[in-house]
């Protein structure tokens, strides 16, 4: 799958003043030209491997006997995220085929920062 990521949407010639002009986003995108070449750079000498870790598999068979326990195990799963933490997961579950396979049914929590009546910050999980 290729990602692909509309920017239509912030140009100013879509969504008035507030976006960005033609020579706005024509600079950024040059100067995003050069972070791109240096995260190739860098894939290519393996000098940041993180970049590699979407091609590795070797984890999986540990992770498929975890779940295979976790399904015989549990009911609920709560999974708690700070901001986005917990969107990648979230996301998987959405993508996942169904199966036949009982599965415990999980829960994405995150905190949100609230003020309370006397401006102080307040934590409260939704």
């Amino acid at each position: 799958m290729i990602y692909q990521q509309d920017t239509s949407n912030c140009l100013a010639q879509n969504i008035g003043d507030a976006g960005l002009g033609d020579d706005d986003y024509i600079s950024l995108l040059k100067s995003a030209e050069a972070a791109l070449e240096n995260i190739r750079a860098r894939y290519q000498d393996n000098s940041l491997p993180l970049l590699h870790l979407p091609e590795t598999s070797s984890d999986l068979d540990a992770l498929e006997e975890r779940a295979e326990r976790y399904c015989e195990s549990f009911d609920d799963i709560l999974i708690l995220g700070t901001g986005g933490s917990s969107l990648g997961g979230k996301s998987f579950c959405e993508l996942a085929t169904p199966t036949s396979i009982e599965q415990p049914r999980l829960h994405f929590m995150r905190p949100q920062t609230s003020l309370r009546a006397d401006n102080a910050p307040s934590r409260v999980l939704h």
